[in-house]
């Protein structure tokens, strides 16, 4: 099970992990396949792709990170993520857009997320080197 530590203990990003430099205009949306559940107050993103639950598949979030999930619809930029973020989170907008991130780079690594707009250009999302995505 994939635990990840959290440089605001808000968001559950890995401050370890270097931040795929994506633009703040940049949309993103859940990866179809991937459900958000909670089991004894803990919430955990878990890929449904198998018949099998591999736990180490799983990804916990805290609340601040269940927010964001919630919000990824392919509509919202990241810099709108941010500010929403900020707005019920009290904290500043900068900070929350710059935790926005790093956490959108956490689950687009791990395959839990898509791009949805800005660099997917007219014929659909692909992949952060610019290779289309398939199906």
């Amino acid at each position: 099970m994939k635990t990840t530590a959290n440089p605001l203990n808000s968001l559950g990003a890995a401050s370890d992990t270097a931040t795929l430099d994506f633009s703040p205009k940049t949309r993103f949306r859940r990866r179809a396949g991937v459900v958000l559940c909670h089991v004894a107050e803990k919430h955990m993103l878990v890929p449904a792709m198998t018949n099998a639950v591999d736990l180490d598949c799983l990804f916990l979030l805290n609340d601040t990170g269940v927010f964001i999930w919630e919000q990824l619809d392919g509509q919202r930029q990241m810099v709108e993520l941010g500010r929403a973020l900020a707005g019920v989170f009290a904290v500043d907008a900068e900070t929350a857009t710059d935790d926005v991130a790093g956490f959108l780079a956490n689950l687009f690594e791990e395959n839990l997320v898509e791009i949805a707009g800005e660099l997917g250009g007219p014929f659909g999302p692909v992949h952060y080197d610019g290779r289309p995505l398939r199906s």
